[in-house]
């Protein structure tokens, strides 16, 4: 795992208590694909 792939996971995990566990799931599956 590169550090910008590490700090953009914190960066989006810092995202999901912000806005909710629930957009972020939907964010991390659009993500996936």
């Amino acid at each position: 795992m590169k550090k910008e792939d590490l700090t953009r996971s914190m960066q989006t995990a810092i995202q999901a208590e912000k806005e909710g566990l629930r957009h972020y799931l939907e964010f991390a599956k659009i993500t996936r694909d």
